[in-house]
């Protein structure tokens, strides 16, 4: 009786210690995603310049969003109104074909789809435009 009570021991220990190695590794992973959501892909987040625009037409939405991107250390250039409050979400939107700088900033927001809409401004190098929440 002995042995098997032993082995029955031994089993729970494992047993005990493959549970707590996946806790490890799922904390681990969830860690993992959220530093890579956040940690921005530039070393200089100032070199990126921001213009965020309100298109949703709640007060603030915009000046919330650039307060957020300047505490990060993005170089926010202006905020402003849209040309109209009816856009749905986050829009990202590349201004000079750099999509490595309007691809952090949207890694930032958690927004995945980046479009490319160059200007002949010199002003900003990405523009964030601020919707309706989804």
């Amino acid at each position: 009786m002995r042995g098997k009570r032993g082995g029955g021991n031994r089993a729970t220990g494992i047993l005990t210690l493959l549970s707590l190695l996946a806790v490890v590794a799922f904390v681990v992973s969830v860690g993992a995603r959220v530093v890579n959501r956040y940690e921005p892909g530039f070393t200089e987040l100032k070199d990126i310049r921001v213009q965020v625009l309100n298109g949703s037409g709640e007060e603030g939405a915009a000046s919330r969003t650039a307060e957020l991107l300047t505490e990060a250390g993005y170089s926010v250039t202006e905020v402003k109104n849209a040309d109209r409050y009816d856009y749905k979400g986050i829009l990202i939107v590349d201004r000079t074909g750099d999509r490595k700088k309007a691809n952090d900033v949207a890694r930032f927001l958690g927004v995945e789809d980046v479009i490319l809409q160059r200007s002949v401004s010199d002003l900003e190098d990405v523009l964030v435009i601020v919707g309706k929440k989804r």
